[in-house]
């Protein structure tokens, strides 16, 4: 085996990750590979590779709004709350009509505690609807738990519960133990 397979291995390192980098790296305006390669270290838990690898998209391509809302994701994933935030802004502008965007945005300004913010956004996800209601109905909970409304927010939690599908165990989870929290007020 050559030492181009054999030293991912020793460094630790999956050897299709690898050999995407190398790839890629000799044609660097491939902003969708780094894409690709990003979301792959995403999946495997590699926040600082997958940053790295949204941050090369953003900077090949700088329209590319689901490259600013993965490295949004990896910042958020890595405790930087702020730089997060600004890519979900960035996201946003580049594709407003898009809810999976405004979900995140509405998570990014719950996070800093710009609840009026986090609904506006929340508030828009849930009108565009789509397959991920769930997701953005338990957004618009959160926030609304945030801002002490507990009726709002037991009423969003409720039905995101109802929609969550079956085998998206840790969404439902997440859900319960929020109604949970409506539940018992203040």
């Amino acid at each position: 085996m050559s030492l181009c397979l054999n030293l991912p291995l020793l460094l630790g390192l999956p050897a299709c990750q690898t050999l995407s980098r190398l790839a890629i790296a000799d044609n660097p305006t491939l902003a969708q590979e780094h894409m690709k390669l990003a979301a792959s270290y995403a999946q495997a838990g590699d926040w600082p590779a997958a940053q790295a690898e949204f941050e090369r998209a953003t900077r090949l391509d700088e329209k590319n709004a689901p490259a600013w809302l993965g490295l949004g994701n990896a910042d958020r994933a890595l405790r930087k709350p702020r730089p997060a935030l600004k890519c979900y802004e960035k996201a946003r502008e580049l594709s407003p009509g898009d809810a999976e965007i405004l979900d995140e945005l509405a998570r990014g300004y719950l996070g800093l505690g710009k609840l009026d913010q986090a609904l506006s956004a929340a508030d828009q996800a849930v009108a565009l609807d789509g397959a991920n209601l769930p997701y953005y109905l338990f957004t618009r909970g959160r926030v609304k738990l945030g801002q002490g409304d507990r009726a709002g927010a037991l009423q969003d939690l409720r039905a995101a519960m109802i929609q969550a599908p079956e085998d998206a165990e840790p969404l439902r989870q997440d859900i319960a133990r929020h109604l949970k929290e409506a539940e018992a007020g203040p």
